[in-house]
């Protein structure tokens, strides 16, 4: 999730993109392995400012289904 919370921060756009594209491709992978509960853990112990982003970032890439599914 650390990924999200870079990527904007990042001056190099590539590199940004491709810290969103990899960040999305791990949460996929533990929501198909069953880690949901694990990764709502660790998402709800972030700092709110880091959880915003987090929500941003993925609804700004229409994973709008991952972010329910995480950010709720």
């Amino acid at each position: 999730q650390h990924q999200l919370l870079i990527a904007g921060r990042r001056k190099n756009k590539d590199k940004a993109e491709k810290d969103r594209t990899q960040a999305v491709a791990l949460l996929k992978a533990l929501e198909n392995a069953g880690e949901v509960a694990p990764l709502r853990s660790v998402y709800e112990a972030m700092p709110k400012p880091w959880r915003r982003t987090i929500a941003r970032e993925l609804h700004n890439r229409d994973e709008n289904r991952l972010a329910d599914l995480i950010c709720a």
